[in-house]
């Protein structure tokens, strides 16, 4: 990395080499983190676009359920794309689909039983793996980390509206 970072900087003396091995760092950080989950998920049988669902399903609390269209906002896809996912999240029994009490038109989107279990151990699996992957820093480094990196999304996503975490 720090060769890559030498490189870059001579090859490109306007480059910050402070923000360009940050940048860097992080982007290698995030390639690691993404390929381990792909991994890890596909021992489970599951993949990260399911993973992604049934956690927004378990994560809006009980009884753990929302409309399509709520799903897709929240993953940022398109309706095409949130029915494909849904049929083959259907076909494995990890989620059901029922009538809207409220609405006779829509459906809502239910984590099955069978489909809690998977996520509890995924979930399960992936943080042991995260705990591992970040042992290298102590509480106080893990701690400094965490407000940093939250200060530099609020600096790139905008200040936090009420109830909004990052």
């Amino acid at each position: 990395m720090d060769a890559h970072i030498e490189a870059a900087v001579k090859t490109w003396p306007f480059l910050d080499p402070e923000v360009e091995a940050a940048v860097s760092r992080v982007s290698k950080v995030h390639r690691h983190l993404e390929q381990n989950m792909s991994e890890k998920l596909s021992e489970i049988g599951l993949n990260k676009g399911a993973y992604k669902v049934l956690i927004r399903l378990v994560t809006s609390g009980a009884p753990y359920q929302l409309s399509p269209s709520r799903l897709g906002e929240m993953l940022v896809m398109s309706s095409g794309a949130m029915t494909n996912r849904l049929d083959s999240l259907e076909d494995a029994r990890l989620i059901e689909r029922t009538p809207d009490p409220a609405d006779r038109r829509g459906v809502l989107v239910r984590i099955t039983e069978h489909g809690r279990t998977v996520l509890d151990d995924a979930m399960a699996v992936m943080a042991e793996r995260e705990v591992g992957m970040m042992s290298v820093l102590g509480p106080d480094e893990l701690h400094t980390l965490n407000d940093l990196l939250r200060k530099v999304l609020v600096g790139i996503e905008g200040p936090l509206r009420d109830g909004e975490a990052c």
